[in-house]
């Protein structure tokens, strides 16, 4: 059976967690919800892409390696400030 990513992504976006982004951001969380209905297939489709080719690959892995990434992306329990960045959105840079 074939996962489809993007719905298993948009699947991680309940109100719940739209709702704390949009706190967050200072935005409604409508507007949260169309910005990040764009973002997502945007994302996944640049991973996509870029995964098409060992370099590609290489650098995606080597990013998550260097962000110690650790499947927490989406957790928005305690999202805080991490010097420029915002850390819960550290999934790619």
């Amino acid at each position: 059976m074939a996962v489809n990513i993007l719905e298993l992504v948009k699947g991680y976006l309940t109100p719940d967690v739209i709702q704390k982004a949009a706190t967050f951001v200072g935005e409604s969380p409508s507007a949260t919800q169309s910005a990040l209905a764009g973002a997502v297939p945007a994302i996944i489709g640049a991973l996509s892409d870029m995964s098409s080719t060992k370099a590609g690959a290489d650098q995606i892995g080597r990013t998550l390696d260097a962000g110690r990434f650790d499947g927490t992306a989406l957790n928005l329990s305690e999202p805080r400030r991490d010097g420029e960045r915002i850390a819960w959105v550290r999934v790619w840079w």
